[in-house]
């Protein structure tokens, strides 16, 4: 890493810098418990060979954390989470109400069913035109919403 430090190579052998995060994998078959358990001597030789000049740096300590807990506050976890609630609840309202509309399009196309069948329309026939209608619909739905959105950007 010290080469892509450019013109402050050096940087990374200062025992006052404390901003370097290391990102590890853990063995197949270490939980994260053996791994902090295997972390403290680590600390605590890096602390004897680094003493602290300040008082501000003492007490650090190497730290063993997941990576989704180490990358996400807390508070924005709850928010995202009521955020995708949300977002996931007007979902499903616009999927009730497009049923709702469906229903009621077949409702008033009652007569027009009835006599296709009285004519020789088979159940096949009239269930897959109402499908392949049903299809359309979606997919001209899901290419216009993207397209009504970036046109707001």
């Amino acid at each position: 890493m010290a080469p892509s430090l450019g013109h402050m190579p050096k940087r990374l052998t200062n025992a006052t810098n404390f901003w370097v995060f290391v990102i590890a994998r853990l063995n197949p078959g270490i939980s994260i418990t053996q791994a902090r358990a295997q972390m403290q001597p680590l600390s605590r030789e890096i602390q004897k060979a680094y003493p602290s000049p300040t008082t501000m740096l003492s007490g650090w300590q190497v730290q063993s954390t997941p990576l989704a807990e180490a990358k996400t506050d807390p508070v924005l976890r709850k928010s995202l989470l009521v955020l995708f609630s949300a977002v996931g609840f007007v979902l499903l309202i616009a999927c009730v109400n497009m049923a709702n509309l469906l229903m009621g399009r077949a409702v008033s196309r009652q007569k027009e069913v009835a006599v296709r069948l009285a004519i020789g329309a088979g159940r096949g026939a009239l269930m897959r035109q109402s499908l392949t209608e049903s299809i359309i619909l979606g997919l001209l739905g899901g290419v216009a919403g993207p397209l009504a959105c970036h046109r707001g950007h």
